[in-house]
């Protein structure tokens, strides 16, 4: 919880940083979630606030809804096509000895491992550099506020929400994962910058932060606009 009132301080300093959804998710000529509500660009905002040479990495949109603050983080390349119980098993016959190559079907998995842990990776040093920023550069402009604000990152991922719901359930139950997915990477990752505390009991990092697909978010948004 931040004891701020960030909601005036970005009405009066952020009213032109906000695009759709759309734009905001757009990556590679192709948008993540295709939406017109406008959301605060928090990349934007962050160019603002450093030279170019200095600038951290940061998440892509800032929601500001009552006592919520927001960071959201869109990332594809999560969804994956070819797995080892669906690949097509004539496309990875050798030619040469008219069976499955498994030394390349090992180096094709490997090397797709390799890549989700990157995406992930990235996404962690988000979260806390886009933290850093809001402590150390915003939270300080800010007015204090009796109302504290809850403090949450949204990591919105090109997965299917199957594997998301089937996480969140056993999480509500109070049990491990289900299997191991995109979802379940992420949250591991980042379960060490939820309520952390310093040797005084001072809270820090996130409140709480979410890992959520296309249609997940979808419903948040529609949530915030009702």
């Amino acid at each position: 919880m931040v004891a701020i009132d960030m909601n005036t301080y970005a009405e009066e300093n952020w009213s032109d940083q906000k695009k759709s959804v759309t734009d905001i998710s757009k990556s590679r000529n192709s948008s993540l979630v295709e939406n017109d509500m406008e959301l605060y660009c928090f990349d934007d905002i962050c160019s603002d606030l450093y030279d170019k040479d200095k600038k951290p990495t940061s998440a892509d949109a800032l929601i500001i809804d009552g006592k919520n603050i927001e960071l959201v983080e869109f990332k594809s390349g999560f969804k994956n096509k070819i797995t080892k119980e669906n690949f097509n098993t004539e496309r990875g016959k050798c030619q040469k000895v008219g069976e499955i190559c498994e030394d390349y079907w090992e180096l094709f998995f490997d090397k797709r491992k390799k890549e989700v842990n990157e995406l992930i990776l990235s996404i962690r040093i988000k979260a806390v550099e886009s933290y850093i920023t809001l402590e150390k550069i915003i939270f300080p402009c800010c007015r204090l506020s009796d109302e504290p604000m809850c403090l949450q990152f949204l990591v919105v991922i090109d997965e299917d929400s199957v594997d998301g719901m089937e996480d969140t359930l056993a999480d509500l139950a109070g049990v491990p994962e289900i299997k191991d997915n995109a979802y379940s990477s992420i949250r591991k990752s980042l379960k060490r910058l939820i309520r952390c505390q310093d040797m005084r009991g001072n809270q820090y990092f996130y409140d709480d932060i979410k890992v959520l697909s296309v249609t997940d978010f979808e419903n948040h948004l529609h949530l915030l606009k009702n």
